[in-house]
């Protein structure tokens, strides 16, 4: 599930269903990243896996609320698993750890080269991390 400014997305393969509007969670602290990837024309590029834990180091699945969307290119998450990293939001550290999480990936439109954006907001633990890509299709 996936989430457009202020309405709940259900991804289907290549259909997105709007599910209904909702408010924004409250946000304890507000945290900034903005990531450059890079992909080759027709080429889909994973922009970032995000996980969430707990003290203990035991899973739960963050939600990414899509802002502004890419005008040349396409946007989709998947479920993967793998080792974690260095936490951004101060919580207990799980570096190295095999969980769950939730990657970003953006596909170009065939033929197009070029420079590309978007902004989404990450939701972990009550917190908002808010994103962006700057993505370069060679």
């Amino acid at each position: 599930m996936i989430r457009y400014n202020d309405h709940w997305m259900l991804k289907a393969g290549s259909m997105i269903m709007i599910l209904g509007i909702l408010g924004c969670a409250s946000e304890k602290t507000n945290y900034t990243s903005a990531l450059n990837v890079s992909t080759t024309m027709g080429k889909q590029v994973r922009i970032k896996r995000y996980m969430e834990h707990d003290i203990f180091c035991a899973p739960s699945m963050p939600t990414i609320i899509v802002t502004t969307l890419p005008a040349h290119g396409t946007f989709s998450t998947r479920q993967e698993t793998g080792p974690a990293g260095v936490t951004r939001v101060g919580s207990v550290d799980c570096s190295g750890r095999i969980l769950p999480g939730l990657a970003l990936y953006y596909t170009p439109e065939p033929g197009f080269r070029g420079s590309d954006q978007m902004k989404y907001t990450v939701g972990i633990t009550g917190r908002a991390l808010h994103d962006s890509a700057a993505i370069t299709v060679k």
